[in-house]
C-alpha cells in the first residue's frame, strides 16, 4: 500500500529539495502557525454551560430520562445523589417538551 504513495512522496521530496531555504522556512512557519492557531482556538473555546433539566427525580424517572437523552445523543450531567439531571442550557426547553410528550417524568 505504501508503494502506491511512493511516486507522490518522491515528487514532493524533489520539489522540497528545489526550494530555497527562505521558502522552506516560510512554508514551515506557515504550517506551524496554522497548527498553533487551531490548537489555540480549541483551547480557548468556552466550556459548555449546563442547566438543570429536572431535579428531585425518583430513580425510575432519572433512569428513563437518561435513556431518552442517550438515544437522542444529548450530553448530560447527573448529580451525585442521582436525583437531578443537567443538560446544555440551549436544549433545556426543547428537551422538557419532548420528554413531557413521552410522559416523563412520571412523578412530580
Amino acid at each position: 500500500m505504501l508503494r502506491r504513495f511512493a511516486p507522490y512522496w518522491e515528487l514532493l521530496r524533489e520539489r522540497w529539495d528545489g526550494l530555497s531555504q527562505n521558502r522552506r522556512v516560510a512554508i514551515v512557519a506557515v504550517g506551524l502557525t496554522a497548527i498553533f492557531a487551531v490548537a489555540l482556538l480549541l483551547l480557548i473555546q468556552p466550556p459548555q454551560q449546563y442547566a438543570p433539566l429536572y431535579s428531585g427525580l425518583s430513580a425510575d424517572d432519572a433512569a428513563a430520562i437518561i435513556e431518552q437523552l442517550r438515544q437522542q445523543g444529548v450530553p448530560y450531567k447527573l448529580s451525585n445523589d442521582g436525583t437531578a439531571i443537567s443538560v446544555p442550557v440551549d436544549q433545556v426547553a426543547k428537551l422538557r417538551l419532548a420528554l413531557a410528550a413521552q410522559g416523563l417524568p412520571k412523578s412530580g
